[in-house]
């Protein structure tokens, strides 16, 4: 146990860059909290915090989605050629679409 007469707390002085050992009843209650300020760049972080990660949810979403309907779209073509009987082509759904095609004319809106 720390004898009551060392106990306090330590500053730093900025002028001289020196520690000192202050007593913590020599200190002013309202010197060392954070006070309005603080709080309220506590709250824009925490704010800016919540709204990146509904950002983040939502672009993780779009990309799963893109992913399940490419993947369903290249299953029903699959499905459509095998019924022709021609063979199933090998067709990347990422990638862009032959020139002169209605999808190249029409690019997808995101």
């Amino acid at each position: 146990m720390i004898p009551q007469s060392v106990a306090g707390t330590i500053v730093l002085d900025p002028g001289t860059g020196m520690a000192a050992v202050v007593r913590a009843d020599t200190l002013d209650p309202n010197d060392v909290t954070p006070g309005v300020i603080g709080f309220a760049i506590t709250f824009l972080v925490a704010a800016a915090v919540v709204l990146l990660l509904l950002d983040m949810t939502r672009r993780i979403r779009r990309v799963r989605y893109r992913e399940e309907i490419a993947a369903r779209l290249d299953s029903e073509e699959r499905r459509e050629s095998e019924r022709e009987g021609r063979p199933a082509a090998d067709v990347d759904p990422l990638a862009p679409p032959p020139p002169g095609s209605r999808d190249a004319q029409d690019p997808p809106r995101i």
